[in-house]
């Protein structure tokens, strides 16, 4: 469909629709202009194809007219039709790269031959604009692949300063940087087109800055690295930059999404040590100050041993339930064991790791049944930084254990629902069938719904409804009896829901079956 705005007098623009529909087979949208100022505000808007104007309209100034329009839109196609053919008059009209310049009255053959090449050169124009949008969404996604993968090097590999140096290249990122990790602190759980939003929110405000990366959600946290190219500040310039960089994010995201977030901000290295940025980003929320920015991480005391075990709980709990909230307490940990003496530290490593692999509710064959955490003793030869490589090492088990939970969704539900066709004559919530499966509330509900294609609470209303019914075709029970039967403690509540779900009430439907048995008796 084409979308033409026609400047001319009423008769001839209706012998002009009348040329077009009858001499191609295009779908024409005519918009019908009567003021000079309507015309332009339409030609800047940038969504007509075609301009038919004739240079003496009403409320025109003939050329002058042509001259602002080619002025809001160099681009667009125009038809101009003059009943006046002065050499000089269309010496100047041709000069605004006009398609054609035709005669008042209209002849249809001009109008034909004219129209054909101006839709000749729109279709090439639009395979043009095709084919550039085209590159451009290439090198975006190309782009973004570069950025993810850097990201995922630096998150989840082994370090290797070449690839990363190539990855800077190819980026036009410098080879020194810092990493930024930001923490949203509620409205993100199974919302992704406002996690998506949020990260390209965050994209603009580091644009400010210096060049960036931002990755997607990463659980349940964003992760930046930006280039760093400020030598010449010091110690104290640094920090208040990179304060500052701080506040312009939980600003800008707390104005446009109204969410309260915590960011913690690493040290500027090199690129082959940037690992140490990202853990000092990590650490550092939680030991933000009262603004919930926090730059760089501080030694904390050791913990006692009461301490350590309730941490180490919350820790497996966390990975039990699929919580990302497990990398932030596995990280916490680490601070409070620097300071134990080597081998101290290596067994309380090793003990977490072990632990977090057992409680993990794992379904069918998985790569953690066959880790040999022996070897990760070996790898630790040679090895100064050892929290470094710990928590590299935490963030692939717990990567692994995510996986797990998304590929056992069916046995999970399966699961799930044995356990509320065991419970559901009780109060039974969400998050105690989440509890029993050992997946977290949000999880559970999002795959929930995907394979059974309603929310479980609708779900489990229907169960009861449906058990509520066979009671009811038995007969030996009363109403009152067979709402509490089912889980329901309020008759009138239960006789609402049961209406909303069958179209009668349970005394009208109980009344419905009973006439249905005596006439099904009175035929046999």
């Amino acid at each position: 469909m084409y979308r033409v705005a026609v400047a001319m007098e009423e008769t001839e623009q209706e012998n002009l629709q009348q040329i077009l529909q009858e001499s191609f087979s295009e779908t024409w949208e005519f918009l019908t202009i009567k003021k000079q100022e309507e015309l332009l505000k339409v030609v800047e808007e940038g969504e007509t194809a075609l301009v038919f104007l004739s240079l003496s309209m009403e409320n025109f100034s003939g050329l002058k007219a042509l001259q602002s329009l080619r002025e809001k839109n160099k681009n667009i196609h125009v038809c101009v039709f003059s009943s006046f053919f002065a050499a000089d008059m269309v010496t100047e009209v041709v000069m605004y790269g006009v398609d054609a310049y035709l005669s008042v009255p209209i002849k249809k053959v001009q109008v034909k031959q004219a129209v054909a090449k101006i839709i000749a050169k729109l279709e090439e124009e639009k395979i043009q604009w095709i084919h550039q949008k085209g590159r451009e969404n290439y090198l975006v996604q190309t782009k973004n692949i570069l950025e993810y993968g850097f990201l995922y090097t630096i998150l989840f590999e082994e370090m290797n300063e070449k690839y990363l140096h190539e990855y800077c290249d190819a980026l036009g990122m410098m080879y020194q940087g810092f990493m930024i990790s930001i923490h949203p602190l509620k409205g993100l759980q199974d919302q992704e087109v406002v996690a998506e939003k949020l990260q390209k929110k965050i994209k603009e405000i580091m644009g400010r800055y210096e060049r960036s990366m931002v990755s997607p959600k990463m659980f349940e946290r964003f992760i930046i690295y930006s280039s760093w190219s400020k030598e010449d500040m010091s110690e104290q310039q640094k920090r208040e930059y990179l304060t500052r960089i701080g506040y312009d994010l939980k600003k800008g995201i707390m104005d446009e999404f109204d969410t309260p977030v915590r960011i913690g901000i690493g040290n500027v290295y090199p690129i082959k040590d940037i690992y140490l940025s990202y853990q000092e980003a990590v650490n550092s929320v939680y030991f933000k100050n009262k603004d919930n920015v926090m730059l760089f991480h501080r030694d904390e005391g050791i913990l006692s041993h009461s301490e350590y075990i309730d941490m180490l709980n919350r820790l497996l709990d966390a990975v039990k339930f699929g919580k990302s909230e497990a990398l932030d307490l596995f990280s916490q940990i680490l601070l409070c064991l620097k300071e134990l003496e080597y081998d101290a530290k290596i067994n309380k490593i090793m003990q977490i790791m072990v632990l977090s692999c057992h409680v993990a509710p794992l379904e069918g064959e998985n790569e953690l049944q066959f880790l040999n955490c022996t070897a990760f003793l070996k790898e630790l030869e040679g090895i100064t930084e050892v929290e470094v490589w710990a928590y590299r090492k935490f963030e692939y088990l717990f990567k692994l254990i995510s996986e797990s939970h998304s590929a056992g969704v069916p046995a999970t539900i399966h699961s799930a629902m044995k356990y509320i066709e065991s419970h559901y004559t009780s109060e039974i919530s969400l998050e105690d069938v989440a509890r029993h499966v050992g997946v977290s509330p949000q999880h559970f509900s999002k795959v929930f719904k995907n394979q059974t294609g309603t929310n479980y609470v609708d779900w489990i209303t229907h169960l009861r409804i449906e058990k509520a019914m066979q009671y009811i075709n038995v007969g030996d029970r009363t109403i009152k009896e067979i709402c509490f039967l089912v889980g329901y403690k309020d008759p009138n509540y239960f006789s609402r829901i049961f209406k909303k779900m069958v179209g009668m009430t349970p005394s009208e439907y109980a009344t419905g079956n009973k006439i249905l048995k005596k006439n099904r008796g009175t035929i046999n």
